[in-house]
């Protein structure tokens, strides 16, 4: 044997093997604590990562939504106007008088034998009418006409009323007021 594998201090040796087992076994620790650092690392800049895009992606949604809502809001608005136009204009055209419908009832409510020379809207519910009559029987059926108007019985007059009445040459010529129901 030589010199060399001669162990003369053999507590050195073991202290000195002993150290190397230490140093293996502390870099062993010092591995796996930078692996278990470096797997916390990586878990948190995941975990940082997944909420930053979800973040993002929970911003660009409320974004859309707001803006959607603001659309929404105008759509709203111009709507809440058109309704209070349209009944604006429901109210007017309800007030309305309509004068083609009375004309025509005025126009239709004399059977033949009873002319009508001529009429005047006096007012919005008020018509006055002058006309003839030829025959004396057709001022028998003008009196019922001003009786049954007066009842209530006709759908476009609610009153009818004689302001004159005179005969000259076999003609009747008479004068009435009418008020429209309307």
């Amino acid at each position: 044997m030589s010199k060399m594998d001669l162990n003369l201090l053999p507590s050195i040796a073991k202290f000195q093997a002993k150290r190397i087992g230490l140093k293996k076994m502390l870099n062993k620790v010092m591995m796996i604590m930078a692996g278990l650092w470096l797997m916390v690392v990586a878990v948190i800049f995941g975990w940082w990562l997944l909420t930053n895009l979800e973040t993002k992606k929970q911003t660009n949604k409320a974004g859309i939504i707001k803006q959607e809502l603001a659309n929404m809001a105008e759509e709203i608005v111009i709507n809440q106007d058109l309704k209070s136009k349209s009944k604006l204009v429901g109210e007017v055209l309800a007030a309305r008088f309509e004068y083609g419908e009375a004309f025509r009832a005025i126009e239709n409510l004399f059977p033949e034998g009873i002319s009508m020379d001529k009429f005047e809207l006096v007012s919005k519910k008020s018509v006055d009418v002058e006309g003839s009559i030829t025959q004396n029987k057709m001022v028998d059926v003008l009196e019922e006409m001003i009786e049954e108007i007066n009842k209530g019985e006709n759908k476009d007059f609610s009153k009818m009323s004689l302001d004159s009445i005179n005969y000259n040459l076999g003609v009747w010529k008479f004068k009435v007021k009418l008020d429209l129901k309307q």
